[in-house]
């Protein structure tokens, strides 16, 4: 015998509650297909099993979960002692706010068979339990770490970053870091504008750090600042000076050191300042008194008068000066033709041939020589030679040596039947027998008198007279008044 089925339900004569199958107002409860008796279901009712649930192990609250499946009261009907499957039932949390505790476990109403007497109704029990609760809501705070500048200018901040989710009321640390620049030393404190902590180096990590206890609230944007002072580093930085010269010496200087620093280069010197000061290296050359400096100066090095900063720049700076200073000399051009003093070879040998020698800054008497190196002595000229720009050199024999001479000026005049002697009176009345040299159109007009047309020997103390006129010679032959006889 099969049954006939609407749906999941069996459908079977005096079904509770549905089943039933009817022509008209009468239940239908045998069922052929030809003469083959596919249901009987005349003979007895039904019987019926009925769920209920025990959730008295199940806590928290309900909202919070959803029950779905077999409820309480779902009924299963069939003939009397014919088997039915188990029921089944679930439960979940209702969204993502709450969560379980413990469980959650159902033990669902086992498969059995309906009661023997038709019509009957026995109860069985599915068993839940579980504890759920609403999830507790969280923050998070995003931190942000910065330094203050001023007085800060150096160094980096860290620790930035998004702290949480936590629930409120919960406490939390925050690392707080601070790069230190190279070259410096810091007094650090870290602040979020309720609590302050001070921030330490650490030497293996090579920051300054610390951490800063905060406690979560409902979530927002803080800034920690570091602040406090920094210092740069007393630093060593050696400065090398060196020199390659020849008839000159130099001098060293380092601008903006915290002590002078100068001295005679070469010389090794080393300086301890704070950390990135600039400081300029600087060498000073003197040439050698009567040596001038080359022609196209002293060769420096580029590190010359150029700042570096110290800890910053490699240490140690090499600044150098070459050069070779050339003996000064002076050129004294003359006529080869010579004189027997300064004013015969002015007044007499003024023209001709020329030729030069040079002098150091001695003068001629230190040496006169042929090269302006001052090197080949003369050793081809002596005696009195008029320059060519006006007065005389003597040319000591031998040639080593000579002295500039100061000679009269122009030719000079013959002045005859002159005569001299110790007064005015004897002069206008002595016989007039001499011969003498002026320096003037006139023996009057004259300043200076020779004996002879050389210019060599100036007349003596006394008066020359032509016997019209006086004039009154002083030593060395000068002219100091004039009169009549």
């Amino acid at each position: 015998m099969a049954g006939i089925f609407l749906g999941a339900n069996e459908i079977k004569y005096n079904a509770v509650p549905v089943g039933n199958m009817r022509v008209g107002g009468t239940n239908i409860c045998k069922g052929y297909v030809g003469s083959v008796l596919v249901f009987d279901n005349c003979a007895v009712a039904n019987s019926n099993v009925e769920l209920q649930l025990d959730t008295s192990g199940l806590s928290g609250p309900s909202a919070g979960y959803n029950i779905t499946g077999n409820l309480a009261g779902f009924t299963k009907s069939g003939q009397p002692n014919s088997s039915y499957t188990k029921f089944t039932t679930n439960i979940a949390l209702s969204s993502s706010s709450y969560y379980w505790v413990s469980g959650p476990s159902v033990t669902d109403a086992p498969a059995g068979t309906f009661p023997s007497t038709p019509g009957s109704t026995v109860l069985v029990t599915t068993t839940i339990t579980g504890q759920v609760a609403a999830n507790t809501p969280t923050y998070s705070d995003t931190i942000t770490v910065v330094k203050s500048n001023p007085p800060l200018t150096t160094g980096t901040a860290g620790g930035s970053g998004s702290f949480g989710p936590l629930a409120a009321g919960t406490p939390y640390n925050v690392p707080v870091a601070f790069t230190p620049a190279t070259g410096y030393n810091y007094t650090l404190t870290a602040s979020d504008g309720s609590s302050t902590i001070s921030l330490s180096l650490n030497s293996s990590s090579g920051d300054y750090e610390g951490t800063l206890s905060r406690t979560m609230g409902t979530g927002t944007n803080v800034t920690i600042t570091i602040d406090g002072s920094e210092s740069a580093v007393s630093t060593s930085h050696e400065f090398q000076f060196t020199t390659s010269l020849l008839n000159a010496t130099a001098t060293y200087n380092v601008a903006n050191t915290s002590a002078t620093t100068s001295g005679s280069a070469p010389a090794n010197v080393t300086v301890s300042e704070p950390y990135n000061t600039s400081l300029t290296p600087s060498l000073t050359v003197t040439t050698d008194p009567g040596y001038n400096p080359p022609s196209a100066g002293y060769t420096f090095s580029a590190s010359n008068n150029q700042a570096i900063q110290v800890g910053v720049t490699s240490s140690p700076t090499v600044v150098s000066v070459s050069g070779t200073a050339t003996i000064a000399s002076t050129a004294v051009t003359f006529y080869t033709a010579s004189g027997s003093c300064a004013n015969d070879a002015c007044i007499n040998y003024a023209s001709g041939g020329t030729d030069t020698l040079h002098y150091g800054s001695g003068g001629p008497s230190t040496g006169l020589f042929e090269d302006t190196g001052l090197t080949i002595p003369n050793t081809q000229y002596a005696g009195y030679h008029a320059i060519t720009t006006g007065g005389a050199i003597l040319i000591n024999i031998g040639g080593g040596t000579g002295a500039l001479q100061s000679c009269a000026s122009g030719s000079l005049t013959q002045f005859t039947s002159t005569t001299f002697n110790t007064t005015k009176i004897s002069a206008c009345s002595g016989p007039l027998s001499d011969t003498y040299y002026g320096n003037g159109g006139l023996l009057t007009s004259s300043t200076i008198l020779y004996i002879g047309n050389q210019g060599c020997t100036a007349v003596g103390v006394g008066w020359v007279s032509d016997g019209n006129n006086a004039v009154q010679v002083s030593a060395g032959g000068n002219v100091i008044q004039t009169q009549t006889c």
